[in-house]
């Protein structure tokens, strides 16, 4: 019997093995957890792992950075634009 031209057997392979991608696997057989089953971690903990950031330092920067700006009477720009992206701490900075 002859072989298998080498398209037909690539064509099988490739097959079987998108087969076992795509196979419906069962939720137990998730290594993962759903949201529902994980538990969430105590606050000691979370303050170990991602402290608190301290934005004081970040806020006098930004003081000395615009301290000729807020002295003038008359500033010959009227408006400061700060920008940053999410969740970078620009509110927190301007609240300390």
């Amino acid at each position: 019997m002859p072989a298998e031209p080498v398209t037909q057997t690539v064509k099988k392979r490739v097959s079987a093995f998108w087969h076992k991608l795509r196979r419906d696997k069962s939720d137990s057989d998730s290594p993962l957890k759903s949201e529902a089953e994980l538990s969430r971690l105590p606050d000691w903990q979370i303050e170990q792992v991602a402290p608190a950031s301290d934005w004081n330092d970040a806020a006098q920067a930004l003081v000395n950075q615009l301290e000729d700006w807020l002295g003038q009477k008359k500033p010959s720009t009227p408006v400061i634009v700060l920008v940053g992206p999410p969740h970078s701490g620009l509110t927190s900075i301007l609240n300390v």
